[in-house]
């Protein structure tokens, strides 16, 4: 998985990078990445020494127009755009007024930006200052970066950045030893971490410095209880040539298609009782137990009865009125509930599948957490089953859909990912009454 794929980043995105343990790394990388043109610049001081690795180093006057940045509008490889140099070894970041109108001009252009903007002095973790870091407003995704390499350092100087103020908003003490509760608390301080990100930005903590298993364990610990405060957690050890993306962490949805008159099967096959409960209770709360953070389940046929069935869960119901079309806008109307929360992928149920194994929704989203595919499913001998996760490049898609065929229409053509699986559960689903018949015995 590339650094790029974990931030989903897009034509118009504008990255701002802030905190400390790789930012100058993470900004070559993800400029590397990044199919050109590209825009690279600071609102703080780099060294001379990382600009002239940049093949384009443009200095860019305080009163630069928009007309300055045309030559630069088509280079097949990344521009930096800096402030004039202030020492032999150092230069400023851009203006205010040649900063936006910069970002005027990607804008227009549909141009990504990554901006370096906050300063460090090579530490793994820091607290900001008073004036920093300093984020353009036009950011779309702030990535928030610490080295793991802090823990078990103590809060004192050459061990971290401001270690008076690093306490202050870790909940600690200056000698005392950095652990994993100290970083989260430090993350989620409007005075730490979250200081300066706008609004509308999207918040993605980046823990670098994972070289060891031991240190991906506790980044995954970290993320577990960080989710509620950023829409992302990646894991990282940006410095490696292979894999340098360990582990990317975001909220999963998962969306019951429950809406279906089952006219084969002669009653409601989501209200038929299977392990004690109704099969779209039994769907629901296998969901939650994988931890999905958002569950979603569509309603249409019957709508009263099956959404008291949920009664008590933390489910979200949708209506569908045009169930009666075909799945295709039961995917669509769960899809736009899904939109509105900050998921990375959604996972598809059906409310007639007896699926009663978490692990088997567990073993989807760690497939999409180390960057297996964009569309996984689960396979039982070179056969495809449900539910199916879809990463959130193919919700706009998703929400969109209509008629009878629901998600196929997305996966026709595009790569898929299979998680072998040794239960034939992931293919069963209740269509007739010998299906429900089988499903009993089984128990």
């Amino acid at each position: 998985m590339k650094l790029s794929d974990a931030l989903h980043i897009e034509r118009t995105s504008v990255v701002s990078i802030v905190g400390a343990g790789g930012k100058t790394t993470a900004l070559f990388l993800l400029a590397g990445e990044i199919t050109p043109p590209v825009f690279i610049t600071t609102t703080t001081h780099l060294s001379t020494g990382q600009a002239k690795r940049f093949k384009h180093w443009i200095v860019v006057p305080e009163d630069a127009s928009a007309d300055f940045f045309s030559p630069f509008l088509h280079l097949r490889s990344p521009v930096l755009f800096t402030g004039e140099r202030v020492q032999d070894d150092r230069v400023k970041g851009l203006s205010e007024k040649a900063m936006q109108t910069l970002l005027g001009v990607s804008a227009g252009n549909k141009i990504p930006v990554i901006i370096e903007a906050d300063g460090s002095r090579q530490l793994p973790i820091k607290a900001p200052a008073s004036h920093e870091p300093a984020i353009p407003s036009q950011s779309t995704i702030v990535i928030v970066m610490a080295g793991m390499s802090a823990l078990g350092k103590s809060i004192e100087s050459g061990q971290i950045h401001r270690p008076d103020e690093f306490a202050r908003v870790a909940g600690g003490s200056v000698g005392e030893v950095i652990d994993e509760q100290k970083i989260i608390n430090w993350a989620v301080h409007p005075g730490g971490g979250l200081k300066n990100i706008p609004a509308a930005a999207e918040r993605v903590l980046l823990l670098n410095q994972c070289d060891s298993d031991e240190e991906l364990k506790s980044a995954g610990w970290i993320a577990k209880n960080l989710l509620s405060g950023y829409s992302t957690v990646i894991a990282a050890s940006l410095q490696a040539e292979e894999r340098p993306i360990k582990a990317r962490f975001e909220k999963i949805a998962a969306v019951i298609l429950a809406a279906g008159a089952a006219s084969r099967y002669g009653e409601v096959k989501q209200l038929l009782p299977v392990y004690g409960m109704p099969l779209v209770r039994l769907s629901a709360s296998t969901a939650l137990l994988a931890g999905c953070e958002s569950v979603v389940a569509v309603v249409g046929y019957q709508k009263d009865s099956v959404a008291a069935a949920l009664n008590g869960l933390p489910v979200e119901i949708v209506q569908n009125p045009d169930w009666s079309s075909g799945q295709g806008s039961s995917v669509a109307a769960g899809m736009r509930a899904v939109m509105k929360r900050s998921c990375g992928a959604v996972i598809f149920m059906l409310a007639d599948q007896p699926l009663d194994n978490p692990l088997v929704i567990r073993s989807l989203i760690e497939a999409h957490q180390t960057g297996k595919g964009k569309i996984i499913l689960p396979d039982f001998d070179g056969r495809r089953g449900n539910p199916t996760l879809f990463d959130r490049e193919y919700f706009l898609e998703l929400s969109n859909l209509s008629g009878e065929v629901g998600g196929r229409q997305v996966m026709k053509g595009r790569p898929i990912h299979r998680v072998p699986w040794l239960d034939p559960v992931v293919l069963r689903d209740i269509d007739e009454p010998i299906d429900y018949s089988e499903v009993e015995e089984r128990k």
